[in-house]
């Protein structure tokens, strides 16, 4: 299921831009909680919590892999970046919004954070660099935007902001 999703981005940002990907109605809290089981897979021992706050019901108007796709790089790019404290998705209205407690980034970083290869700890051997670019081509593609900034408990925040939201 992984590998289809990751294939059928692949496609929709190789596609001209005049071919629009299957879409249906999709509700966010689902593929938040999909995702977030599949990211506590990745924090093996570490004591890090992970956790969803839904502050509305988002249903959008997209292709449900590609939301699997942009949801999992994000908790993915998080559970890599945090070694101790907490990880949570926050649904909004028009909205993902991830929070940790990793390690941050400086003012730099943020600033390159979506471009192709960048990584903000090139040291560390995890990570190619693509994910958050890949999140960011996606959004862009579908009307979305994607960005970050440092989170108010250090660590930071990316947040994905959707413009075919249905909050209930």
């Amino acid at each position: 299921r992984d590998m289809e999703a990751v294939t059928e981005a692949f496609l929709i940002l190789a596609r001209a831009e005049a071919v629009m990907p299957q879409s249906e109605e999709v509700d966010v809290a689902e593929i938040v909680a999909y995702e977030l089981e599949q990211a506590q897979l990745l924090l093996a021992d570490k004591p890090v919590s992970l956790s969803a706050r839904h502050d509305a019901r988002l249903i959008l108007h997209a292709p449900p892999r590609v939301l699997h796709v942009v949801i999992g790089n994000l908790l993915r790019n998080a559970c890599r970046y945090t070694n101790r404290g907490q990880i949570e998705a926050v649904v909004g209205a028009d909205s993902v919004t991830i929070l940790d407690t990793g390690i941050g980034m400086n003012e730099e970083a943020l600033k390159r954070a979506f471009e192709p290869f960048f990584r903000a700890e090139p040291e560390r051997l995890q990570g190619s660099g693509l994910g958050l670019s890949i999140v960011a081509r996606l959004c862009a593609r579908l009307g979305w935007k994607a960005g970050g900034g440092q989170g108010r408990r250090g660590g930071r925040f990316i947040h994905v902001k959707h413009s075919n939201s249905v909050a209930k």
